[in-house]
C-alpha cells in the first residue's frame, strides 16, 4: 500500500517543481503555494525554506538591511522546524532576504570557486511586485541559457536596488549566486548564475 502523502509533503514537492522550472526558464513566472501550517512570515517564504532546507544545510536570515541572530523568531522557527543550522551569511547555502535595504548584503554570501561552482549560495529575496505594470515598473532584460533571445522582467521600482549586487554576484562565472525573486502575492522568478541582467529603459 503506497502511503498518503501530508499536505505539507504536497506542498513543498508543488514548490520544488515550481523553482526547478523557474531556474530551467529564467524570466518565466511561476506561483508558488503557502503549506498548510502557521509560520511567523509570508506562508510562501516558510515553503521555499521547507522545500529547500535539511539539516546538512545552513540558512542565514536578513530583514531591514542586516542579518539577523539565531534568536530572531522566524529564524528559530525554520531552524526547529525545518531542521536547517542557522549560520553567518558567508557559510550560508540558503539566505532569505526580505527587503531593498538588504540588497548589499548579498556581497557576504558565498560564491563557490572555481573548482567547486555549486558551492555558491542561493538567495530567496523578496520584492514588492512581479508583472508590474509598465508605469510603475523597472525592466530588466536577460539573456542566457533557457532564454530564447531575450526576456524582458517587470518589477517594481524599489527592486531595483537588487540589480547591482545580483550583477555583481554573478562577474566572475562560473562562481556566482543563484537567485530566486519572490513578490507578496507569490509570484517567483528564477535567475540562475548564468543569466544576464541588464535594466532596460521604457
Amino acid at each position: 500500500m503506497v502511503p498518503m502523502s501530508t499536505p505539507l509533503e504536497t506542498a513543498c514537492r508543488a514548490t520544488f517543481r515550481t523553482l526547478l522550472a523557474c531556474f530551467a526558464r529564467p524570466g518565466t513566472l511561476g506561483r508558488l503555494v503557502a503549506p498548510p501550517l502557521a509560520a511567523p512570515g509570508p506562508g510562501w517564504w516558510t515553503g521555499i525554506a521547507f522545500a529547500l532546507l535539511d539539516q546538512t544545510q545552513g540558512v542565514a536570515l536578513a530583514h531591514a538591511g542586516r542579518w539577523r541572530s539565531a534568536d530572531d523568531p522566524l529564524v528559530r522557527w525554520l531552524t526547529l522546524r525545518c531542521h536547517a543550522r542557522h549560520v553567518s551569511a558567508p557559510q550560508a547555502q540558503l539566505a532569505l532576504l526580505a527587503d531593498p535595504a538588504c540588497a548589499p548584503l548579498l556581497d557576504e554570501l558565498p560564491q563557490g570557486s572555481l573548482t567547486y561552482p555549486e558551492a555558491g549560495a542561493t538567495a530567496v529575496v523578496l520584492v514588492g511586485t512581479l508583472a508590474c505594470p509598465a508605469a510603475d515598473a523597472t525592466v530588466w532584460q536577460l539573456r542566457g541559457p533557457g532564454i530564447a533571445a531575450h526576456c524582458d522582467l517587470a518589477l517594481d521600482a524599489a527592486a531595483g536596488a537588487w540589480l547591482a549586487p545580483i550583477q555583481r554576484s554573478r562577474a566572475h562565472y562560473p562562481r556566482g549566486i543563484d537567485v530566486v525573486l519572490v513578490d507578496q502575492d507569490g509570484r517567483c522568478a528564477g535567475l540562475p548564475r548564468t543569466t544576464r541582467i541588464t535594466e532596460r529603459g521604457l
